[in-house]
């Protein structure tokens, strides 16, 4: 759940690019450990945690550690990712 601004800035608003992206990963599993929310408001939330990429014919281990700055969908039943951060 990727923000407007996310979309058009990272893949021109095409999310078959978004999605070939990652099918040119081939992907195995993709695992998120150490999620901490860092700051919440109604309207931002700064969220930390590594990511576990498992990709390639053996599934090698990629890990990110990324900063997600989320905003709330229209309806604020849920969050976007409006930017991720390499920290």
């Amino acid at each position: 759940m990727l923000s407007a601004n996310l979309r058009w800035a990272t893949h021109h608003n095409d999310s078959g690019n978004y999605i070939q992206g990652y099918r040119d990963l081939t992907l195995c599993d993709v695992g998120v450990d150490n999620a901490t929310t860092v700051e919440s408001a109604d309207d931002y939330a700064l969220v930390t945690a590594m990511v576990s990429y498992h990709k390639g014919d053996g599934c090698a281990v990629s890990s990110l550690n990324l900063t997600f700055h989320m905003i709330p969908a229209l309806d604020q039943l849920y969050w976007r990712i409006d930017r991720v951060d390499l920290r």
